[in-house]
């Protein structure tokens, strides 16, 4: 057990040395410069959140809440710190799908 602890623990050091662990610590310290840009994100959340609870109940959307959330979303498309970090998300998720697959082909046996 103890070797698959530190083999675990080795595992979590490559990833946080890995480009995808290291540009979206990047992108999140550079967002989290910008207060507007970290509003923006938590406000554009808060709105597809209840969007979300909404249609999770079985209704639509009020039109106002469509037309802000689509407001937010002109307006983060406009921010390149937003932009950057989303893509960061986005490539560190992928990375860490890949992750995770190699982990299940080992636990799977496949090579």
């Amino acid at each position: 057990m103890t070797s698959l602890l530190e083999k675990a623990r080795e595992l979590g050091q490559a990833i946080k040395e890995s480009a995808e662990f290291q540009e979206l610590k990047r992108t999140t310290d550079n967002l989290q410069q910008n207060p507007e840009a970290v509003e923006m994100i938590r406000h554009m959340q808060e709105i597809r959140d209840q969007i979300d609870f909404v249609r999770a109940s079985g209704l639509e959307p009020s039109r106002e809440q469509i037309d802000r959330f689509n407001d937010l979303s002109e307006k983060v498309r406009n921010n390149l710190l937003v932009i950057s970090f989303m893509k960061a998300q986005e490539n560190f998720g992928k990375f860490m799908e890949r992750v995770n697959n190699a982990i299940s082909q080992g636990i799977e046996g496949a090579d």
